[in-house]
């Protein structure tokens, strides 16, 4: 295997495992972090007086509120094992 595809392979895996606690942190934190995500992405990245209590910081708030609250729903944690199959 190539060291690209290798690297390439094992940014999947990190990224599975960033998502993972990304949405699950969003379970827990939703309720606090909701009036400052839906602000919008670039308020939110260019305060840095905004707090946010994901896990994983605004990024993973950011991530987490896309595709739970308005993509996939709690049907987007399946999205974490097919990522993580493909990094493996």
């Amino acid at each position: 295997m190539k060291f690209q595809s290798f690297v390439f392979l094992k940014l999947f895996l990190l990224f599975s495992l960033y998502l993972l606690l990304s949405f699950t942190s969003f379970l827990f934190t939703w309720k606090v972090d909701q009036d400052k995500i839906s602000n919008g992405w670039s308020v939110l990245f260019t305060n840095p007086d905004i707090k946010v209590e994901n896990w994983v910081g605004k990024l993973g708030a950011i991530l987490s509120y896309t595709f739970i609250h308005n993509g996939f729903g709690i049907a987007s944690f399946l999205i974490i094992p097919i990522l993580f199959a493909i990094g493996f």
